[in-house]
């Protein structure tokens, strides 16, 4: 099983990619839904995800906050 997280700050958006995932992705676990950089690097710690599938434009901070 693949680990993932999903960091976006729109809920519906974090809710529709996770619905998505779990019907086309099989194989793909989603470990954790953030809404910023915060929860995300709380969650990467915590679950070591594979993958993340990561928002660029988020409230006050970008995807590329997270990266560095």
């Amino acid at each position: 099983m693949v680990r993932s997280i999903i960091v976006d700050d729109e809920l519906k958006s974090r809710e529709s990619l996770r619905i998505l995932i779990e019907e086309f992705c099989e194989g793909v676990e989603v470990n954790a839904l953030c809404q910023n950089v915060a929860e995300a690097i709380e969650a990467i710690d915590q679950f070591k995800p594979e993958v993340v599938f990561l928002d660029i434009h988020l409230q006050r901070e970008t995807g590329f906050d997270l990266l560095t």
